[in-house]
């Protein structure tokens, strides 16, 4: 994996913006029903285009383009590979291989926390996170 410093890259203004405002929210919204009411849903919406397309540039920059956890050189169009978070936002196991479907879901929209993959290499991170009770969003 890269090693990267954050601060060699500005946060993207798109995160001070309306648009990252609004699909923070629409994101709170749905974990903000109760379980019984999105036991059978998923939070799938994608970064809107707009938001894509800012975000991927920056991170292409910080990762030099390049995957960030294989180094494999992505492709150079600078529109292309793919965003993912760091902590899972769903389906995250614990230490103790105990199962939360709803783990981090507060940071899927945190710079710190998305990074840019190589298509390759989606859904291959399977890393397990303790949560400290003092970390647990409430």
């Amino acid at each position: 994996m890269i090693y990267i410093d954050r601060n060699s890259v500005p946060i993207p203004d798109i995160f001070n913006s309306g648009e990252m405002g609004i699909a923070k929210k629409r994101l709170e919204k749905f974990y903000n029903r109760s379980e019984g009411s999105r036991a059978q849903e998923r939070y799938t919406r994608p970064f809107e285009p707009q938001l894509t397309k800012e975000i991927i540039g920056s991170l292409r920059f910080l990762f030099k383009n390049k995957c960030a956890y294989c180094e494999s050189p992505l492709p150079p169009a600078s529109t292309t590979g793919n965003i993912e978070n760091f902590r899972p936002k769903s389906n995250a196991r614990g230490l103790e291989k105990d199962f939360s479907r709803e783990h981090y879901w507060w940071l899927s929209y945190e710079w710190e926390n998305l990074y840019l993959l190589a298509k390759s290499v989606i859904g291959t991170n399977q890393v397990g996170f303790q949560l400290k009770a003092s970390e647990q969003k409430l």
